[in-house]
């Protein structure tokens, strides 16, 4: 597993035409995302959906998100429960693989995602970009780090400290993701979060999980 860290440069968007070509063809070519519910590895279909639309050009729809009930939130938070503690044993070096495979992914449709964000939050080519390397570089360094300094089982901030018997285990609750974040929020520390699609901009997160 490579585990030295280089900062990437952002795309120069005004000197490369190369760059600027295959932004705009992704541009061009951009389909509306369609987002499923995702509970315990299932990809579930609702009746209703939560739109996304272009600010820009209001009419024209950037992605169709599930829209979840009550009931399939909590599914979803009890998913959490259930899978965290298999997850708060996976070896460190495993973590990090998944996210060095992330990674790559942004890397290889950089302008894909570029796009996503730009068409659906009204970003700028440039601030879009730097989205999506801050996104790149943070998980690159945070994996390179963890599997580095922590070969062993992956340890939890807390270990080793004695926890008060009447404190309860980790919270897990719906995350609600800011609107100036579409991409960088996903990465999660800790556990599995269950997302709630409770404003526009999962088009570039469920692009960047395919």
């Amino acid at each position: 597993m490579p585990l030295e860290f280089r900062n990437e440069p952002y795309l120069d968007f005004a000197r490369d035409a190369q760059a600027r070509d295959a932004q705009q063809k992704a541009l061009d070519t951009f389909v509306p995302v369609d987002c499923p519910l995702v509970i315990a590895g299932a990809r579930l279909n609702t009746k209703s959906a939560i739109v996304s639309n272009n600010p820009n050009h209001p009419h024209r729809i950037v992605g169709r998100a599930a829209k979840a009930s009550k009931g399939q939130a909590e599914k979803a938070i009890r998913a959490a429960y259930d899978v965290f503690p298999s997850w708060s044993k996976t070896p460190a070096g495993a973590r990090a693989d998944i996210l060095f495979r992330a990674a790559d992914i942004l890397r290889r449709r950089r302008h894909e995602l570029n796009a996503t964000m730009i068409l659906e939050v009204g970003k700028s080519w440039s601030e879009a970009d730097a989205d999506n390397r801050r996104s790149h570089r943070l998980l690159r360094l945070l994996c390179a780090r963890d599997a580095a300094l922590r070969p062993g089982p992956a340890a939890h901030p807390d270990q080793g400290r004695a926890r008060p018997p009447e404190l309860p285990p980790p919270r897990r609750r719906r995350g609600h993701l800011p609107l100036e974040f579409p991409l960088r929020d996903p990465h999660g520390h800790g556990g599995p979060p269950p997302w709630s699609r409770a404003i526009p901009s999962s088009s570039s997160r469920r692009r960047w999980r395919r």
